[in-house]
């Protein structure tokens, strides 16, 4: 059955259905797998970020204001805060997002509440497409914008011989109450009258179906209204970054993880952009990029940007993780290079982790498996997250030889995610090999009173 149109994408019900999902789902959106969040809250992006920022603040001095749009549960403001003040980088963070649950969860979070105890972070919810209410004092302002321009409305329009030719979409499901995964959406022409930017755009496609950041613009200009003063955009997401990525294509994609996203179309953004300074990757890549706007010339960004984002580190280190977890050969010390160039992000040892176990750890290494964990554990967000990381580098540790190291992540597991029955036991079995016996005798009674079925903790206690 027909649910909606057809009518303009933008105006689709699809975008209030997203809108609902994330209202509905609040943090659990982000750490229940539904929505990616790996790349674009990642180490090596608030790196970058950290440097361009820094870079902005040479250029335009004065106390750096930092507003992030759409930040979710707050892991990439976390990282970014950090990395500014490592560099010494004066500034203040409003963390804000549409979604009240996610703000809300972000002002309780202990990681984040540091940062506002220290007046460094400030929490308020703002839709980004009206954010009338974001008053900041006066400096130097960079707005960040991860996984948002692709959650925003768009429009769909064919390019036919260079001419543009509204598309409409329509949407059926089998009952208005079906899963977005029984929903289907179907594209056709319009008669709409493209504004002159679409049609400018549309010349220079030549053919193909493409996608219009009609929501990113708006929330750009109404940005630009409300502050009222030069400001630096950085924004990462998935998308075309130039036209041979377009011309002759059908790129007008959404895609499906709980909701409904879009392929951002950042080489529409940078014809929008006209003879602004508009920074990109050095390689066009769709899967993933980081790009920056600026409102006037900013020669200390254009340094930054040529050696941080525009070499898109994340998506190389996401290539080289896939590579080596799926490399039987690799070495420990590939394994702990790669970690070092994520800059011991905790995702990244999530997921080398088993490698780490399954291989020997020559002497000469153990020193530095250690220091990679504790680094890794230093950059945490803690998160009701499915993967345990205290648990995770605790076994690696243990499997290493490293007891009293082991036994110390055991016991973080225990106190951040609760009893359990393994961590209890392997928690005892490293105490037995430090001859802490007594120590052993309460692992191995916590184990039995979390699993009374655990046969190998009641032979032990037996046994000791």
């Amino acid at each position: 059955m027909r649910i909606d149109g057809p009518k303009p994408l933008s105006q689709s019900v699809l975008w209030r259905w997203q809108r609902d999902f994330y209202d509905a789902q609040g943090p659990a959106a982000f750490t229940t797998g539904v929505v990616p969040w790996r790349i674009t809250s990642c180490l090596l992006l608030a790196s970058a970020y950290a440097d361009v920022a820094a870079a902005y603040q040479r250029d335009v001095p004065g106390k750096l204001h930092v507003v992030e749009l759409g930040g979710g549960v707050g892991r990439l403001a976390f990282h970014l805060m950090r990395a500014l003040a490592e560099r010494g980088v004066d500034f203040h963070y409003r963390f804000t997002d549409a979604s009240q649950a996610n703000v809300d969860g972000a002002a309780k979070h202990p990681q984040l509440k540091a940062w506002q105890e220290l007046g460094r972070l400030s929490l308020q919810r703002v839709d980004a497409m009206s954010p009338g209410d974001l008053a900041l004092p006066p400096g130097p302002v960079v707005v960040v914008a991860n996984y948002l321009f692709d959650t925003l409305p768009h429009d769909a329009w064919r390019a036919e011989k260079g001419r543009a030719v509204g598309q409409n979409v329509e949407v059926e499901a089998p009952h208005e109450d079906a899963a977005l995964t029984e929903v289907a959406w179907t594209f056709s022409d319009s008669d709409a009258v493209a504004p002159a930017e679409v049609a400018d755009y549309a010349a220079q496609v030549g053919e193909g179906r493409f996608l219009w950041p009609a929501g990113a613009i708006a929330c750009m200009d109404a940005v630009a209204q409300t502050l009222q003063r030069p400001h630096l955009w950085l924004a990462a997401d998935k998308g075309a970054a130039n036209r041979e990525q377009i011309s002759g294509k059908d790129t007008a994609v959404l895609a499906r993880h709980g909701c409904v996203s879009a392929s951002v179309n950042f080489d529409a953004l940078r014809e929008w952009a006209g003879a602004r300074p508009f920074f990109a990757p050095a390689e066009a890549e769709v899967r993933f990029g980081a790009y920056a706007l600026a409102a006037t010339q900013v020669p200390e960004v254009a340094k930054a940007w040529a050696e941080t984002g525009a070499l898109n580190l994340p998506l190389h280190a996401e290539a080289l993780l896939e590579q080596l977890v799926s490399d039987p050969s690799v070495t420990v010390p590939q394994l702990l290079q790669a970690l070092a160039f994520t800059h011991f992000d905790p995702d990244a040892l999530l997921r080398v982790a088993g490698s780490l176990r399954e291989r020997e750890i020559p002497a000469e290494q153990v020193a530095g498996l250690v220091a990679a964990m504790n680094e890794t554990w230093r950059h945490r967000f803690e998160l009701p997250e499915p993967h345990d990381l205290a648990f995770e580098i605790a076994t690696v540790l243990h499997r290493a030889g490293q007891l009293s190291a082991a036994a110390a992540y055991y016991r973080h597991s225990l106190e951040l995610r609760g009893p359990h029955p393994t961590t209890w036991f392997n928690l005892a079995l490293c105490l037995l090999d430090l001859g802490q016996r007594s120590e052993a005798r309460g692992a191995l009674e916590e184990t039995l009173r979390a699993d009374a079925t655990h046969t190998r903790a009641a032979a032990l206690l037996a046994a000791t």
